[in-house]
């Protein structure tokens, strides 16, 4: 409370005038409770509020008595009456000026309350929907329009259990290894099943959720038919192929539910039906939460109204201090999945002077910059092809690439690299300014666009200078070691966010300006603003 100025007092006092008594602190908490009512659709309701002593957050509210004639299933108000008023992280709490703050979260509280006990909001429960599905956890690696067969994998651990859905064991397993630290099982007699829904999973308000296949499926016909319909057929047709439990998928258009079942096993009797029907029905399910960790999801969850770069065939020539970041960001757009391939080209090794400003550390050093940084893009994107040549990029034949990325920082290089490839790929360099005044990069997409030999030669290369003066380079180092650009690693991490921006700017069509810079130190003023030059006439990188 030093923090925001206001003592208890003050705040019990201002409390007591809306209605709210000061109880006491709770124990081993960082909370201090109040009971008073809220006041909503013309009534009273009891209600318990726990303010953060720091006063630096908004207060959370519980309904210490539900009203019987409810529905059990309400939106936004848990069966155990906490309330949820406002959305994490929406509402900006001024902890500088906390009592007015916790005044307004108590009227926007009695404002949703008032809001749920006329009826509405119900549409909200989809979005709610796996807050009051279950607790089991399945965990989906399968990608999409793969074509390849999927299994059901059930994993164990300090005994809790999860299904794990995957269409490469090998690629699973090591994800479920770095996240869980156990390995697949795969059980015989668990078979999978997907379905599909036009509809958005609303639940009921009463008896939820659904206990047995009955229930589920009836529940399903208020929403789909056909896709309840499906759902039976399939498990029909289990109950005569031997499986002894299910796991079920129903992919909707905001989200992926699931749920497992055991199989009932027939008894045939000579000339008698077997009266399957009624015995599926009764058999219980467990609700499955159900999240997607394969690439693709993983991908394209941070770029909704942009493209990834799955599928694609990307060269990244230089792994240093720019190049193992950007490549982080490459996979993490999806390169290397899909069916792409991200081939990396480096022809030097990890020193101990690299590591102040490297992707990679000290457990690194002496090896191939190229595969250790494969190594590790490999461990955090398991099944992304990332393939490497520890070499000189002029003794490499990548084979077919659409999108070649210079990292490498030497001029004379990034000028062969653009030579050789522009005709075949779209080639992008990025590279520091001085000892970390600015970063930039160039994009040469296009026959009459510049390459990085043009804007390096006059007249070009005063007309798009950084600055109104030269860039001064400052260098450091001495005798084997050799001489080097002196800069942190923010500036590296700059260079390559920079690339990246650029790269998704061209995969989504925006590829204009292809000359961009950003300015790292305070007090330089910007000569050249982003903008696309157009090559030199007789350049010998563009016109050979």
């Amino acid at each position: 409370m030093r923090y925001s100025g206001v003592e208890l007092p003050d705040l019990a006092e201002a409390l007591k005038r809306k209605g709210f008594d000061y109880v006491r602190p709770l124990p081993s908490s960082a909370e201090l409770e109040f009971i008073g009512t809220l006041k909503a659709n013309g009534q009273e309701h009891p209600c318990r509020l726990l303010v953060p002593k720091a006063l630096d957050d908004v207060p959370t509210i519980w309904l210490t008595h539900m009203e019987a004639r409810l529905p059990l299933l309400r939106p936004h108000l848990s069966a155990s009456g906490y309330l949820c008023y406002i959305a994490h992280g929406a509402h900006p709490f001024d902890s500088f000026s906390p009592i007015g703050q916790i005044l307004g979260c108590i009227v926007r509280a009695e404002r949703v309350l008032s809001s749920i006990l006329r009826g509405e909001m119900v549409e909200d429960l989809a979005d709610e929907f796996h807050a009051h599905w279950g607790e089991l956890f399945c965990l989906s690696d399968v990608q999409p329009n793969s074509g390849k067969r999927e299994y059901v994998f059930e994993v164990s651990k300090n005994g809790r259990s999860w299904y794990v859905l995957s269409d490469d064991k090998d690629r699973t397993d090591a994800k479920i290894k770095l996240t869980l630290g156990t390995s697949l099982e795969l059980k015989t007699g668990l078979l999978l099943n997907r379905a599909k829904t036009a509809s958005r999973p609303i639940p009921y308000q009463q008896d939820w959720p659904p206990k047995t296949v009955g229930e589920l499926l009836n529940w399903q016909k208020s929403l789909d038919l056909d896709c309840a319909k499906d759902i039976e057929r399939s498990l029909t047709a289990m109950t005569r192929v031997g499986a002894k439990k299910a796991v079920f998928t129903i992919e909707s258009p905001k989200l992926t539910y699931g749920f497992s079942t055991t199989i009932p096993q027939l008894v045939r009797r000579k000339k008698k039906p077997v009266p399957v029907r009624a015995e599926l029905y009764r058999q219980k399910i467990v609700p499955l939460l159900l999240y997607r960790i394969d690439n693709e999801y993983i991908a394209e969850r941070n770029l909704p109204a942009g493209k990834t770069l799955i599928g694609m065939e990307i060269l990244l020539v230089g792994c240093g201090t720019i190049g193992g970041y950007l490549a982080d960001m490459l996979v993490k757009a999806g390169a290397g999945t899909g069916g792409g391939r991200l081939v990396l080209v480096d022809k030097d090794r990890l020193g101990p002077q690299n590591i102040g400003r490297h992707r990679l550390g000290l457990d690194a050093v002496f090896f191939p910059k190229v595969h250790a940084l494969g190594t590790e893009l490999s461990r955090i994107s398991p099944g992304a092809r990332i393939e490497g040549a520890f070499d000189d990029i002029k003794r490499v034949n990548p084979g077919k690439v659409s999108l070649v990325i210079d990292a490498t920082g030497e001029q004379a290089l990034s000028d062969w690299v653009t030579w050789k490839y522009l005709r075949e790929a779209v080639v992008l360099t990025v590279w520091v300014e001085g000892a970390g005044l600015a970063v930039r990069g160039l994009l040469k997409d296009k026959a009459n666009h510049a390459c990085t030999r043009c804007i390096s030669k006059l007249p070009l290369a005063r007309q798009v200078q950084v600055f109104k003066e030269p860039t001064e380079v400052l260098l450091k180092g001495q005798g084997c070691e050799g001489l080097y650009v002196p800069f942190p690693a923010s500036v590296s991490l700059q260079a390559a966010a920079l690339g990246m921006e650029m790269v998704q700017a061209w995969v989504d069509g925006v590829a204009a300006p292809t000359l961009r810079t950003r300015v790292l130190v305070p007090g330089r003023e910007l000569m050249t603003p982003d903008c696309t030059p157009l090559k030199v006439e007789g350049c010998p990188v563009c016109d050979t």
